[in-house]
């Protein structure tokens, strides 16, 4: 860009002034010198747009990434004994306890003594990314929902 008005500035003054001066040197130096001024003044507007653009974009609002569609996939429902006994954790090495979700027993017996019914809804949530959260819910009657969630992939 600077080309463009270095040469704009440069035709405009070659064309004012002719190469009749006696010397040179002075000629050339006039030229230099209309060549820095037109250059200084041409830039000007320009330095202040590029300002201005850098100070609107500091203060323009940022917009929100829009998450990816969540996909939830719903399932068959369960009684809590299916539950357990489908869960029920199997370690050769017995590091984890033969219970049902192993480690996550305690929180499994916490959920389920608050249960209304006696039947859970196996859910999977499926964010966009590649991460999947699978549980059991319960839908209550005014489709609020509790969850328990015992895999995160």
């Amino acid at each position: 860009m600077i080309y463009l008005a270095i040469g704009f500035v440069l035709g405009i003054s070659l064309f004012i002034f002719e190469e009749n001066v006696v010397d040179s040197f002075g000629y050339y130096a006039a030229i230099i010198v209309i060549v820095v001024i037109g250059v200084s003044i041409l830039w000007l507007p320009f330095a202040i747009m590029l300002v201005a653009a850098e100070i609107k974009s500091k203060f323009k609002p940022k917009k929100k990434p829009v998450p990816p569609p969540v996909k939830n996939c719903f399932f068959s429902t369960y009684s809590i004994k299916e539950i357990e006994r489908n869960h029920l954790v199997e370690d050769p090495l017995k590091a984890c306890p033969k219970l049902p979700f192993g480690f996550l027993n305690d929180k499994w017996k916490r959920f389920s003594a608050h249960l209304s019914s006696d039947s859970l809804v196996l859910f999977e949530r499926y964010d966009g990314k590649g991460n999947i959260t699978r549980g059991y819910a319960e839908v209550l009657p005014d489709l609020s929902v509790k969850c328990f969630v015992f895999e995160l992939e």
